[in-house]
């Protein structure tokens, strides 16, 4: 009776022997359960990865542009997440945030807020500074399951 039911379903909805799914070819997934990361997120790993980006593209004769520090940032950040998502840091969003300012006897505060898990998710930050300008790179890590 069942198949009976299926075919006309079949016949109805205008499939064809050849449109119909086998049971070869679904895919079914079962429940990890898992609630960690196998590779959980290393910020002395991503520190690393910070620092030499920063040396590949700040050091203490570079001159403040405005425009050429613009373009800096939008490089070092999408280097440096790149780079991080090479390290294959399982169930994580990289989020990567470069800052280049020039330096002329002023004060500056910069704030990132954000919601978090305080045991699954994390960041770091670096600072780059010499006569003519500073560089700020926080990069966050954040979890998701």
């Amino acid at each position: 009776m069942d198949t009976l039911i299926k075919d006309v379903y079949d016949v109805l909805a205008n499939k064809t022997e050849n449109e119909l799914p086998s049971e070869d070819k679904l895919v079914k997934y079962q429940n990890t359960y898992r609630m960690e990361s196998k590779n959980p997120f290393n910020e002395n790993k991503a520190l690393t990865i910070i620092k030499n980006e920063t040396m590949k593209h700040l050091n203490n004769e570079t001159k403040y542009d405005p425009d050429e520090a613009t373009k800096i940032a939008a490089t070092m950040s999408l280097r440096i997440r790149d780079g991080i998502y090479d390290l294959d840091f399982e169930r994580y969003k990289i989020v990567c945030i470069v800052e280049i300012g020039e330096k002329k006897d002023q004060g500056i505060m910069s704030i990132a807020r954000f919601l978090r898990d305080f045991n699954k998710d994390k960041y770091v930050y670096s600072n780059f500074e010499n006569h003519n300008l500073f560089a700020t790179i926080m990069v966050g890590a954040f979890y998701y399951e």
